[in-house]
């Protein structure tokens, strides 16, 4: 396996009803973007066992190989790729991005919101009603008591050791290593809340309400906000910068307002989209970012590389978000 460091996952978190067939179209054309060597566990329900896609001798050419109730999967190192999620629970991914099982068929719970790890490159998704769902990721718990406002986002330590999880209000709720730095769950807002981003210590965190206001908790600096400028569209979410010296807000027309040391690398604000921008994530640089649309639709900048969307894919649920992959910070 070619340039590739091991992370150890235990599969009984990537267990879900994501049959290997289906699994291998995506990893089809997810795997024609890099030489990788095991893409990632999926798992056949029937039998409860676990298999990886493995190239073969070939170029393009993949074999599936069965694993045992605990494994390694092997991520190239330095990857680049994303997932984006779906309403229902669905994740497509690109490029490196591992794929670690859904949340597909789950009832009828409402995804909002979708978050990467950086140990062992997994991911969670959240609920409106704050539970999360852990897949090749450190599961930690999620919201069990009713909330005032649904939840809408859900912010990793870089650490991948907790996460917070964020309502409407602004009510912040912490999980594993997460601790509770404060919330605006107890001010009048103008506008809900929408999005959250953590500091790289992890030790702070950013919420970012509706119309560009964004609170700022722990180590977390203030840089600016668009809370007194009349917008075209209403943000939908932020990401910081590497530093934790800056951060960008994008709105739903892809409207990009960058602050600190976070560079203005372009946007789709003049463009007329098919469909709403619902998020954005940072590259490991901080010299890129992407956007990703409702449709799944992916917009790049700077030095954020295009590796596939859902653009021109009919859906059966809307897309919430995106989780790209992400590298472990230690813990602090």
């Amino acid at each position: 396996m070619h340039g590739a460091d091991d992370r150890a996952v235990s599969l009984t978190r990537l267990l879900g009803d994501q049959s290997v067939d289906r699994s291998f179209g995506t990893y089809g054309s997810t795997a024609l973007g890099g030489d990788l060597g095991v893409l990632g566990p999926v798992v056949q329900p029937a039998q409860r066992r676990a298999v990886a896609l493995e190239r073969g001798s070939g170029e393009g050419r993949f074999r599936f190989v069965e694993l045992g109730t605990s494994t390694t999967v092997r991520t190239p190192t330095g990857a680049t790729g994303y997932r984006i999620a779906g309403d229902r629970g669905g994740v497509f991914t690109f490029g490196d991005a591992p794929f670690c099982g859904s949340a597909f068929g789950a009832g009828t719970r409402h995804f909002v919101a979708a978050a990467a790890s950086a140990q062992p490159y997994g991911y969670w998704l959240v609920t409106d009603a704050g539970e999360v769902e852990s897949r090749g990721a450190r599961s930690f718990g999620g919201v069990t008591w009713p909330l005032n406002r649904p939840a809408l986002a859900i912010a990793p330590r870089p650490q991948a050791d907790g996460y917070w999880v964020i309502a409407g209000d602004g009510g912040v709720f912490s999980f594993g290593a997460a601790t509770f730095h404060g919330s605006t769950g107890g001010i009048r807002l103008n506008q809900p809340i929408v999005g959250a981003a953590p500091t790289p210590t992890g030790n702070g965190y950013w919420i970012v309400a509706r119309d560009g206001g964004v609170f700022s908790f722990g180590d977390a600096e203030f840089h600016g906000s668009t809370g007194a400028i009349r917008l075209n569209q209403p943000i939908v979410g932020m990401a910081a910068s590497p530093t934790g010296q800056g951060y960008r807000l994008v709105a739903t027309d892809g409207g990009i307002f960058a602050f600190g040391d976070a560079t203005f690398l372009g946007s789709t604000g003049d463009i007329k989209l098919t469909q709403p921008i619902v998020g954005m994530a940072v590259t490991p640089s901080g010299d890129g970012y992407w956007l990703v649309a409702t449709d799944g639709g992916i917009f790049t900048f700077g030095d954020a590389q295009f590796l596939g969307s859902t653009g021109d894919i009919k859906l059966n649920q809307p897309v919430n978000g995106m989780a790209p992959v992400v590298r472990t910070i230690k813990a602090g």
